[in-house]
């Protein structure tokens, strides 16, 4: 019972929320209320999240989802509430890293283009395509709007841009200059403030 139940239960992850709402009514002669109040649970509170982070903890979130429907089973509320937080809080990670190596593109280009004061179709592409991936990887699909606001984005491309520096400074004016040398040459905000528009934008 417990081995069919849980092949119910992934099935039900995979199908989505249209799928998820019929087969809470299919299995409305069962015994178990509190599974259907799980399921309905999980499917208008839990289920956007848990997409997300399917989509980059592919090798582990059985085990979570599993433990998260057990904690609900048995009346754990509360504990299962802060493991959702948890489960948020690690897919949010899992977004903030590819924001941030994202960032780093977009800025070293921007580096590059304000320090040498010129551009080439290569620098413009590779900005294109990080903005893309970011704005791609920013955007909740399920539940809609974005996983980062402005203000967290913005504190992102901050963090990235040292890392962005350096390597600028490995590939502008064919690395004559140090880092803190190619620094002078750029305003950090303003670079910031350009890769913000060409997010948002």
């Amino acid at each position: 019972m417990e081995r069919e139940e849980n092949a119910r239960f992934r099935t039900q992850f995979k199908q989505g929320n249209q799928s998820l709402d019929q087969n809470i009514c299919r299995v409305g002669n069962t015994q178990n209320s509190l599974y259907i109040k799980v399921l309905t649970l999980i499917n208008i509170a839990h289920l956007p999240f848990i997409y997300n982070i399917i989509e980059f903890r592919r090798n582990n979130q059985m085990e979570e989802l599993f433990e998260l429907k057990d904690l609900l089973l048995a009346g754990h509320i509360d504990d299962a509430l802060l493991l959702v937080e948890e489960l948020t809080e690690m897919s949010k990670d899992d977004k903030l890293n590819k924001i941030y190596s994202f960032g780093i593109i977009v800025l070293l280009h921007l580096i590059k283009q304000q320090a040498e004061k010129r551009t080439t179709r290569s620098w413009e592409t590779s900005i294109a395509n990080a903005v893309r991936q970011i704005q791609r990887t920013n955007k909740r699909r399920k539940a809609g709007g974005h996983y980062l606001k402005p203000a967290e984005l913005r504190e992102t491309l901050e963090d990235a841009y040292a890392s962005a520096l350096r390597q600028a400074a490995i590939e502008a004016f064919e690395g004559r200059y140090e880092a803190e040398e190619l620094a002078e040459m750029v305003n950090k905000t303003n670079i910031i403030d350009q890769a913000m528009d060409l997010i948002y934008n």
